[in-house]
């Protein structure tokens, strides 16, 4: 019988350079008045993850509202995609953490029973990657099994974020909201999300 994920440490990935959107996506307004970063960490203080990060540049740390008591700040560099979920798994193992929970700081619309949901799976099938996905598209966030972290680490390139290792593991997919599509990358997702 498998053993049951012990201990899920949540980090919350907010040191992009926004790029695409050609300025700082996390501190745009999101629904409700909060920024799109606030909105994101909301989210995940309301769900049952017990040990939550948010890794960010400088720049957003002096930013953020910091009001949420289960949650940590750590100033991290990030160039990539790939070193922030790299400093992710790090911090995580840091903690003795059996799993790692990737959520991304530009999804606002994910909800916390996502984040649940998502949890549960991880009990049943511990030693399998977990990826959120909605009417068949695969989404975010992700559960990764900290005891295959050294083969993630190896595969992680570039911005390509976390979808590289999909290959390195068993996945289970678990049916969430349409929420775990909905990245704002883009001033164009940027007006459709606000006008959702």
């Amino acid at each position: 019988m498998s053993k049951q994920a012990e201990n899920i440490v949540g980090t919350i990935l907010a040191a992009g350079q926004s790029r695409r959107m050609g300025k700082d996506k996390l501190m745009l307004a999101a629904r409700g008045g909060q920024t799109i970063l606030e909105a994101v960490i909301a989210t995940a203080d309301a769900s049952k993850l017990e040990t939550i990060a948010v890794l960010l540049d400088e720049a957003r740390e002096i930013a953020i509202n910091k009001a949420h008591e289960k949650i940590a700040y750590r100033t991290i560099k990030s160039g990539n995609m790939a070193h922030s979920v790299k400093a992710a798994m790090d911090y995580a193992a840091a903690l003795s953490a059996s799993h790692i929970m990737i959520i991304l700081g530009d999804m606002p619309d994910v909800t916390a029973q996502d984040i649940n949901r998502l949890m549960e799976q991880c009990k049943i099938a511990p030693n399998a990657i977990i990826r959120a996905v909605h009417d068949g598209k695969n989404g975010n966030p992700v559960i990764l099994p900290l005891c295959f972290a050294k083969q993630f680490k190896a595969q992680l390139i570039g911005d390509e974020g976390a979808r590289t290792i999909f290959e390195a593991g068993h996945i289970v997919d678990v049916e969430c909201s349409a929420g775990v599509l909905v990245d704002i990358d883009t001033p164009e997702l940027y007006q459709t999300y606000l006008r959702d």
